[in-house]
């Protein structure tokens, strides 16, 4: 594969959209030398719990200038069987329709899960992930850092972090927004943010305390090991003297050989200096390779071009890698750079070997989770296995022994008296045994003991959660009728509940509702539009202005008014006015509905009168004021 294809482009920077169930995790360009087409190789990652079968694609393709080329509407990965964190797309090489793409930009348009459901990518916007910061530059100390991982796992390794309708796990995870926990470590996301670092600290500090009080236990035999480490270093010494007088021997030896080196590579430059140069490169380049530098061997390898074998050592440096991986059970990194690898060795029986090491790893983990009774954690896992053994039969039985496990904690938490949490637990458990009827049973005795309590407000949900048993349904409206009167006492805004409760003619609603938010106003005289100060007369031609305001009212409703206006030379004025809002008890705001200005003042003496009425003729507002000489 390294022969056949040159790379033009890469890039693994992981790219999400809020709510795909997918990531775009790594990106390339390359040129197929045996075909003469540019093709691009993908590698999508699993986020979501669902196995994914299928999933639509598209490419848009750039030059090198940065100019759209064609590229391709639609792509689809068929007969995918794609669990929960695992990749797929890596061994597909997607032929681009222009020769002369450098660059592309590719997005998830829809996605098929196992279940027959479709998930379609609404924003197609997809933004590039940010990679998450060390644990330590957050806690900066190191035994912070050692605290964390033994309270929130052994895997933590990074600062938390929210975007794009994902969150990276502590371990380096990325999972749903929606996911409570993370799929690979467990980890609860609400205990990460709800981590106490003083508290973390004090753990720290009495750890440090205890074991350094352990420390000071063993120090008799500390000693004896440092007597014997000052044993061994002495003898250390002496074999390396004895090594370094035979090294001085050897360097008398080979520094004349060096200088008949140089004469000849003085003589003959064209000849013999690159085959040494390359000699010692190539030298450099295993030191690499046997110090575990695999991607700088690699490296150093490729620059190599032909000398010898280094082709081969190139894609030998990174199946070291893999088995590197391998070994610290890194099973996903070891497929993955195996993979890359297409028919080097026997690479693809190794990743065969790995996932069977992988999903047997996983298998045995589900079962002793199941034997401590973490159900969920254990269906997760096994749901992730497919049909490997017998785990999706195992799933349901974890499934029921689950079920069993939450009613039982709903009936301690019952016993103990915690209805609340005896209740959200009962509802979780819908259909399993009696736990339907329970949590009616329980809301409704809860409800009227929160009533009774006075807790009205609290008691709401609860007899809405008993609707239809007994008397629920009346004691819901007694505890909102309660609650207005409460609100009103604290001069809280009551206005919904009073009107719903008026509107079925509940006992004393209605009045209640009038008292607080029927409609009242007044009408004021000002001497300009700029003075705060109410007036009560005013000379003959001089300007008035009126002001309609709020006294009180319904919140959020329209108030459609007629004024009429009566001079004192007996003319009328009628004009309609409809003003949006409205204003409630607790409410110290000045409403002003309207304005009338008499610019040239009243030419005649006398009293002039405003008054509101709504649409029904009722008059709810009036104000007069009395013109002079």
């Amino acid at each position: 594969m390294a022969e056949r294809y040159e790379k033009l482009f890469s890039s693994y920077d992981k790219y999400c959209s809020v709510g795909s169930p997918a990531l775009i995790a790594a990106e390339a360009i390359l040129k197929d030398t045996k075909e003469d087409k540019v093709k691009a190789q993908l590698k999508f990652q699993n986020i979501t719990n669902k196995t994914i079968k299928a999933v639509n694609i598209k490419i848009k393709a750039y030059d090198s200038f940065g100019r759209e080329l064609q590229g391709i509407e639609e792509y689809q990965y068929a007969d995918l069987s794609v669990f929960q964190g695992e990749y797929w797309g890596q061994d597909k090489a997607i032929t681009l329709p222009n020769e002369l793409t450098r660059t592309i930009k590719v997005g998830i348009l829809s996605v098929v899960f196992q279940d027959d459901t479709i998930w379609e990518c609404e924003s197609n916007v997809w933004n590039k992930l940010s990679e998450p910061k060390k644990l330590y530059s957050l806690l900066l100390d190191d035994e912070l850092v050692k605290q964390y991982k033994l309270e929130y796992g052994e895997l933590a390794e990074y600062v938390y972090l929210e975007e794009e309708g994902i969150w990276h796990c502590t371990c380096g995870t990325i999972n749903l927004s929606s996911a409570e926990k993370c799929y690979h470590c467990r980890a609860s996301k609400d205990n990460i943010l709800n981590c106490d670092l003083d508290f973390l600290k004090a753990n720290a500090d009495a750890r440090v305390a205890k074991e350094k009080a352990e420390a000071e236990e063993k120090a008799r035999i500390k000693a004896e090991e440092e007597e014997k480490a000052r044993i061994a270093e002495k003898e250390r010494l002496e074999r390396e003297a004895i090594k370094k007088k035979k090294r001085n021997k050897f360097l008398m030896i080979t520094i004349p050989v060096a200088v008949v080196v140089i004469t000849l590579l003085a003589l003959t430059p064209n000849v013999i200096k690159p085959a040494i140069e390359n000699a010692i490169a190539y030298n450099k380049a295993s030191k690499l390779l046997n110090e575990g530098s695999f991607d700088d061997a690699q490296i150093a390898f490729q620059e190599l071009g032909d000398y010898k074998d280094s082709a081969d050592m190139a894609l030998e440096s990174q199946y070291k890698k893999a088995e590197m991986f391998f070994g610290e059970m890194k099973y996903e990194e070891a497929i993955e750079v195996w993979d890359s690898l297409g028919d080097y060795s026997d690479s693809k029986e190794r990743i065969l070997m790995t996932e069977e090491t992988r999903n047997e790893k996983d298998y045995q983990k589900a079962i002793a989770l199941m034997n401590e009774q973490k159900y969920d954690e254990a269906a997760e896992i096994l749901l992730r296995l497919g049909d490997y053994k017998d785990s999706s039969k195992i799933v349901d039985e974890c499934t029921e022994l689950q079920k069993e496990v939450d009613y039982q904690l709903a009936m301690s938490l019952l016993t103990e008296g915690k209805y609340s949490r005896a209740i959200e637990e009962f509802d979780k458990l819908k259909g399993y045994k009696d736990s339907d009827e329970l949590a009616i049973y329980i809301s409704y005795d809860y409800a009227c003991e929160l009533l009774a309590n006075q807790m009205y407000y609290d008691s709401f949900k609860y007899f809405e959660k008993a609707s239809g048993y007994k008397d629920a349904d009346a004691k819901l409206l007694d505890a909102k009728f309660e609650c207005s009167v409460v609100y009103k006492e604290k001069n809280l805004n009551p206005y919904a509940l009073l009107k719903e409760l008026a509107e079925i003619d509940y006992p004393g609603a209605k009045e209640l509702y009038d008292e607080l938010y029927q409609w009242r106003l007044k009408v004021n005289f000002y001497q300009s539009t700029s003075t705060s100060k109410p007036i009560d007369s005013m000379a003959i031609g001089k300007y008035i202005f009126a002001q309609v305001e709020i006294v009180s009212g319904a919140y959020g409703e329209r108030l459609p008014i007629v004024v009429y206006i009566t001079y004192p030379n007996g003319e009328k004025e009628i004009f309609e006015h409809e003003w949006d809002g409205g204003k409630g008890l607790s409410d110290d705001v000045t409403r002003v509905i309207c304005g009338i200005k008499w610019d040239k003042g009243i030419d005649t003496k006398g009293t002039l009168k405003v008054r509101v009425e709504d649409t029904k003729g009722n008059t709810i507002g009036s104000g007069s004021i009395k013109i002079t000489d």
